[in-house]
């Protein structure tokens, strides 16, 4: 099969929702992506992780790490989603895209795989898993000397936990979200991430509430895994627009990171432990300056779409804040950078978030909201949304495309304009803003 023909093969199959779950439509379970990676010869267990769960940050996390580890040498595989435009960006080693002819290529044996399963009657693998099994086999013929894995949601029964017990399970913070399936409680979506930690594995994690850190110390001790929790940087030595710097007590001095939120501090600290301990047990301490590969790596971060300056004039930003939790950072770190600004903000949302605490957050920095409807079939519809917002006496406009809320924000911007929702929600604005616009170059 071609490139193109194996995405539209993908992109024709049932797409994974909360409502599909509940109903039983769509499973979600180890079984299928057991079985495909098992016809495929269980390429993930001839590969070495790092696991990384939590609510909000893993990306950010994975991104610091990454930079790290490739600074200091190692052949550095990393599987994310979802992409922001190109179908691509999910599966990378050293940050560079797996190119469209090993996609072609090793989706292909995937597909023939799934096909086989489907003509026998077994369990049939999602996108999501036939996306993460071509990556297994991609890492593994390019000889990754560690892969770097993003849950997609939860821990436990999230395909990427089919892989044996990983170097260390990172934990960034966790919140209430996709509350549908993980559970409505903190201890609950806790029990269900804490299914990545298995024995042999060494546990990092960002300080969690009350109920979310002692389900991971239950956890750990139980397996006799070892926990660390990692503190956030104490010390805050500058922040603008341009980046910010922090003292670092891993490595005893300032670093800089070009990441801006006030949140991202947090993850490159937990990066940098974690990247210790990688560089630790693969035996590279002995052929680098850990500390040197640290700061290097941490100031050479990039990472689209998080809390991302794509302009200065004016300010425009965009964001991947989809939650409750999300919402709150987003608002501290826009009351941080641009205090007393009143912000325009390009808003889409998906019916099943809890949107009415996503506008009581963010709506009193608001100018003007400008709606849209993300392209989804979960989407709220942006004329909704705008009577929505109308009725809780903000001022909003809908928006019938993507193209028109770029435009009607821009025009209605005075000082900054933020585009915030879901990942591929922005990414696709991002992208309209450097096509139409020439904010950024992508």
């Amino acid at each position: 099969m071609t490139y193109n023909e194996c995405l539209h093969y993908l992109r024709h199959l049932p797409a994974f929702t909360p409502a599909g779950v509940l109903s039983g439509k769509i499973t979600y379970d180890l079984n299928a992506i057991t079985a495909l990676c098992s016809r495929l010869g269980d390429p993930q267990k001839k590969l070495k992780f790092v696991h990384i769960t939590g609510t909000n940050g893993k990306g950010s996390t994975l991104a610091f790490l990454r930079s790290i580890l490739t600074t200091a040498g190692l052949r550095t595989g990393s599987f994310t989603s979802p992409e922001l435009v190109d179908y691509e960006e999910q599966v990378q080693i050293d940050g560079e895209m797996i190119p469209q002819e090993a996609v072609a290529r090793h989706l292909s044996t995937v597909i023939t795989a799934a096909e086989e399963m489907r003509q026998e009657g077994r369990f049939f693998p999602s996108p999501f898993e036939m996306t993460l099994a071509m990556a297994f086999l991609y890492f593994l013929e390019e000889g990754c000397d560690i892969v770097l894995l993003e849950v997609g949601m939860g821990g436990k029964t999230d395909a990427t936990n089919v892989i044996e017990s990983p170097l260390l399970a990172l934990f960034v913070r966790i919140s209430l979200d996709h509350t549908q399936i993980l559970g409505d409680t903190l201890t609950a979506i806790a029990r269900e991430k804490a299914g990545i930690i298995k024995a042999g594995t060494k546990v990092l994690s960002l300080p969690q509430p009350k109920e979310a850190e002692q389900v991971l110390q239950e956890t750990c001790q139980k397996l006799h895994v070892p926990l660390e929790i990692i503190e956030p940087p104490a010390k805050l030595l500058s922040r603008s627009v341009e980046g910010q710097s922090f003292y670092l007590p891993l490595t005893d001095e300032a670093v800089r990171i070009p990441l801006l939120g006030t949140y991202q501090p947090e993850n490159a600290s937990l990066a940098a432990e974690a990247a210790s301990c990688v560089l630790e047990q693969l035996g590279y301490h002995t052929l680098c300056n850990i500390n040197d590969m640290i700061s290097e790596g941490l100031a050479h971060t990039t990472w689209p779409c998080r809390f991302e300056l794509i302009s200065k004039d004016p300010y425009v930003l965009v964001d991947g804040g989809h939650n409750v939790q999300g919402a709150r950072v987003l608002s501290e770190s826009l009351r941080a950078y641009f205090p007393e600004k009143k912000i325009t903000f390009i808003f889409g949302v998906l019916k099943d978030k809890d949107y009415r605490e996503i506008i009581k957050i963010m709506g009193p920095l608001a100018k003007e909201f400008i709606t849209v409807a993300p392209d989804s079939p979960r989407a709220m519809d942006a004329v909704e949304l705008a009577d929505y917002l109308r009725e809780k006496g903000y001022s909003a406009r809908p928006a019938a495309s993507y193209e028109e809320a770029v435009s009607l924000g821009l025009a209605a911007c005075d000082d900054v304009l933020l585009a915030f929702g879901s990942l591929y929600f922005v990414g696709k604005l991002r992208q309209i803003f450097s096509l139409q616009y020439h904010v950024k170059e992508l």
